[in-house]
């Protein structure tokens, strides 16, 4: 069972590190800095935050240096990130897992971290949170629902339950019906399909798989699944939570393909066969309502409903893990 960090509390320093791009606009880093500020923490800059290496923010070396100070760091409490954008694969072969399990601490991002994510849940066995990031949700404000489970998840030494949806939304739809249990793996769809063929590749099975993308033509996202359905990562897959694919379906002149499938379409066809419960249109991805969604914790995705339940608890209170240790 993956070890699950300590749970955050108000006052916390929470090191914010930008393991990929660096912003477009310069003024999300004191934004950011400043919204979590507001949420009850105390944000602590990493040392090369705010380094720049063309579309990198800053070198490899800089941004591993980074990571491994936020886990190291004992006033530390939580990792934020700032941004995706492109880098984080990277990074992999220059990380210690031993670095990294020794120290676990709740570390939250999104897009392009979804390969930190999932090396810190392979490699090291801890739980981390695909959630809202410093320099995006924090630095324009983020909406309740995102707040909500953001402290929520990250806060309470208790089973989240029912993620439900932010009020007024619509984008919830089951697609294929039944009801499965098991570990939660996911992030952007895109970075599962870099990551066939490194020893970080990552299975599905008798996992609930939840992904989501962001600017795919459906033709994309089918050939983006055909490849990862042909390289076997979905064999044994228990289900399949799919959240809000931003600027993922046809649109007139982007490409060539004038009669399209619809992404709920190309969904439905390419993982209906597999069998298992699929739900579209979970609040999480690159929208602005977004669920934080630990991975390495057993949930329960109602294909019928559209319901996804996290079954256990995330992260651990101070009092338990401090009795672990002296056991």
């Amino acid at each position: 069972m993956p070890q699950k960090p300590r749970a955050l509390r108000r006052g916390d320093k929470i090191a914010i590190v930008a393991p990929a791009s660096a912003p477009y606009d310069e003024s999300r880093y004191d934004r950011g800095i400043d919204g979590l500020r507001r949420a009850g923490f105390e944000p602590v800059e990493a040392p090369h935050l705010r380094a720049r290496r063309g579309f990198l923010a800053g070198s490899d070396g800089e941004r591993v240096e980074d990571l491994v100070w936020a886990f190291e760091e004992s006033s530390i409490a939580g990792v934020v990130c700032l941004r995706g954008g492109y880098g984080a694969t990277r990074l992999l072969p220059m990380l210690d897992p031993e670095v990294f399990r020794a120290h676990p601490k709740v570390f939250v991002g999104y897009s392009d971290i979804t390969a930190l994510n999932v090396f810190f849940l392979q490699e090291c066995d801890l739980v981390t949170f695909y959630g809202p990031m410093a320099g995006v949700e924090f630095a324009t404000g983020p909406t309740p629902y995102t707040e909500r489970s953001f402290l929520g998840m990250l806060m309470e030494p208790t089973p989240y339950g029912p993620l439900g949806t932010p009020e007024g939304w619509t984008l919830r739809k089951p697609l294929c019906g039944g009801v499965a249990e098991g570990e939660l793996v996911g992030g952007c769809l895109t970075l599962f399909e870099a990551l066939l063929g490194t020893p970080w590749q990552v299975s599905f099975r008798d996992r609930i798989f939840f992904f989501e993308d962001i600017d795919a033509e459906p033709y994309q996202m089918d050939r983006t699944l055909t490849h990862l359905l042909q390289s076997g990562v979905f064999e044994g897959v228990r289900g399949i939570a799919i959240g809000e694919c931003v600027g993922c379906e046809h649109e007139e002149g982007r490409s060539h393909y004038d009669n399209c499938q619809s992404l709920c379409e190309v969904l439905v066809e390419r993982l209906g066969p597999l069998g298992v419960p699929v739900v579209y249109g979970i609040p999480f991805g690159h929208g602005k309502e977004k669920a934080t969604i630990p991975l390495g914790v057993r949930a329960k995705l109602n294909g019928d409903t559209g319901e996804l339940t996290i079954l256990e608890s995330a992260v651990e209170s101070p009092s338990s893990q401090h009795s672990e240790k002296e056991v």
